[in-house]
Order: structure tokens, then C-alpha cells, then sequence
């Protein structure tokens, strides 16, 4: 995505997924940071699931953050969804946290989570890929990773 300009407080999708995204399957979009350097981002996830909602609490998804080397053919650490990098989970050094489903509804009902304050370094090109773990379907109508990017650091 080759978004410059962006407004401190503005959203930005960084990936929908055009089928079912079953347990264990990857989403993965990049985002071009070289013009707006921003430092951190919070990192949203909005799904519902097919058939089942997982219970509260439980751990849904996994968030994994990796940089380009800022050369001008950007090459990623292996990591993605077989589109967006290649189909293999990233190293663990690269994980960032976890979505942790709070107030699960009935299936078909849409939650959004977030991880704040993620580190994006003002790098040039950021590859955000979020792994499905919670043991269910997560919906294609009614998903979406988004970030909302900031230039200041949290304290």
C-alpha cells in the first residue's frame, strides 16, 4: 500500500481477505512509510467467524511485524501469506502480541481488537502479518487489518 500524507489519527487498511481465513492461515499487507516516518501504530483487527465465536479471553490471532531493508528492491525476513511474502510463518523475534477476543458475540457478529503502540521506526516499508489462531473460521465478509499511524511515542 503506497499511502504518503496520511493524517495523524487516520486510518489505514492494511488487508481484507477475499476467502474464509481458516485456523493457522496467514493475512499479510505492507505498508509504505517513507514518506510520513511514522514511529508507531496501533494495529486493528476487525472479525467475525463462521460458525462459532471462540469464548472470551482466549487468544485469536497473532500479530508478527516485519521491515524491509530499505533497499530499493525491498526484500522482507521470510514471513507472509504465499501473496504478500512467502507462505511460511515468520521467526518468533519478529512476533509482536496477540488479539484476545473480550466480548465474543454470537458468529456473524464482528469484534474489533487492537495492539497499541506498535513499533514501526519510521522504516520505509512495513509488512504486517497477522496469523488466525483462534481454532475457528474467521469471516471474509467482515474482516479487515488496519493501522492507525502516530509520530509520537507512548510513555
Amino acid at each position: 500500500m503506497s499511502l504518503t500524507g496520511v493524517k495523524p489519527g487516520a486510518k489505514v487498511s492494511i488487508a481484507t481477505i477475499g476467502s474464509d481465513l481458516t485456523n493457522n492461515s496467514r493475512v499479510a499487507g505492507d505498508y509504505d512509510n517513507s514518506v510520513d516516518n511514522w514511529l508507531e501504530a496501533d494495529v486493528y483487527m476487525v472479525s467475525d467467524y463462521q460458525t462459532t465465536a471462540p469464548a472470551a479471553n482466549l487468544r485469536v490471532a497473532d500479530l508478527y511485524v516485519l521491515f524491509g531493508n530499505g533497499e530499493s528492491t525491498e526484500k522482507f525476513p521470510e514471513g507472509g501469506d504465499g501473496t504478500t511474502g512467502s507462505d511460511d510463518n515468520p521467526q518468533g523475534a519478529l512476533f509482536v502480541g496477540s488479539y484476545e477476543t473480550i466480548n465474543p458475540n454470537n458468529a456473524g457478529v464482528s469484534e474489533t481488537l487492537c495492539i497499541p503502540n506498535v513499533a514501526i521506526n519510521g522504516r520505509k516499508t512495513i509488512r504486517f502479518v497477522m496469523q488466525n489462531v483462534s481454532g475457528q473460521i474467521m469471516d471474509s465478509g467482515n474482516f479487515e487489518l488496519y493501522i492507525i499511524p502516530k509520530k509520537f511515542q507512548s510513555v
